[in-house]
């Protein structure tokens, strides 16, 4: 069900409460895996360098990820668990590969649909300028759709 909100406030209440669902569930504790450590360490590398090339705050990633700050930081301080969704929306932000920061969850894309495997597959075939154009006739593509 999509809601449809009618006024600026309206659309501020509705983010603020999927943002707070997103923030409690990013806070769930866990049992981590024998690859979290390594990956959030990866994580954290990849986010420091990119922050400080770009002057970006985990509040900024955190809109540009959909989420709240505090979920931002949760996957950075290992409080969440580092989904293949996060490391791959986080990997198209900053312009890293998924396996930069997740060798073992990127590589379980056979779970992935065929026609996505093959994408993918076909995407990082591409060098830097090709990846860049065709994400961007690809997002062309996916506007003019909705």
């Amino acid at each position: 069900m999509q809601i449809v909100a009618q006024t600026q406030q309206q659309r501020y209440y509705i983010d603020t409460i999927v943002n707070r669902s997103r923030t409690s569930m990013a806070r769930i504790k866990r049992q981590p895996g024998p690859d979290d450590e390594a990956d959030r360490v990866r994580l954290m590398e990849v986010w420091s360098r990119y922050k400080r090339e770009h002057r970006v705050t985990q509040h900024e990633m955190g809109k540009r990820l959909n989420m709240t700050q505090g979920a931002f930081s949760a996957y950075l301080n290992g409080r969440a668990q580092i989904s293949l969704q996060f490391i791959m929306d986080f990997a198209d932000i900053v312009g890293c590969s998924p396996q930069d920061i997740s060798p073992s969850l990127a590589n379980n894309r056979h779970l992935l649909p065929a026609d996505q495997n093959e994408i993918l597959a076909n995407f990082e075939a591409l060098d830097k300028l090709e990846k860049e154009s065709f994400l961007r006739i690809l997002k062309g593509m996916a506007a003019r759709s909705r």
